[in-house]
């Protein structure tokens, strides 16, 4: 796990839980093999993304991998008239973190945007800062910590 994401969690969060993919019987390749050998549905494993505004404003989204990201709806949130994901080079710089590896805690600088549908969930995962490690924790804590915002996707 990062430093900066076992910080975070010591400073804020309440019980979660630190899932590696090495721990599983099964090779863990895609969001789906983990959540298969959790027995999770993929809609509770997230993706944390990396997104820029038009105007180069930047932010941090934490989103479903069972759903299409709803890039209208982050637009709008962040008073911008287009939003993409921001660049490969940008993500080490900006959040500390590799691809593949990306977690919402330790961010600092960044406004963090979670999509309302993980609040469905007793628990999510996110990334822990390296690949492979992931942080089972409740989406409510996990809100409260990051001091993020909800947003809800208007399409699935």
């Amino acid at each position: 796990m990062n430093a900066k994401v076992s910080e975070a969690l010591q400073a804020h969060a309440g019980k979660y839980c630190v899932r590696r993919h090495s721990d599983f019987p099964q090779p863990i390749r895609t969001p789906a093999d983990f959540a298969a050998q959790l027995g999770y549905p993929l809609e509770r494993i997230t993706k944390t993304l990396l997104v820029r505004s038009a105007d180069g404003r930047h932010a941090v989204l934490v989103a479903s991998m069972g759903k299409k990201v709803d890039f209208t709806a982050v637009a709008r949130e962040l008073a911008s008239k287009r939003i993409e994901v921001a660049p490969a080079s940008e993500l080490l710089s900006l959040t500390g973190y590799p691809p593949n590896g990306v977690s919402p805690l330790g961010i600092e600088n960044l406004p963090v945007l979670m999509e309302e549908g993980l609040f469905v969930f007793d628990t999510v995962l996110i990334g822990a800062g390296q690949p492979g490690v992931e942080i089972e924790i409740d989406p409510n804590i996990l809100l409260a910590t990051t001091r993020a915002r909800r947003l809800a996707f208007e399409r699935a």
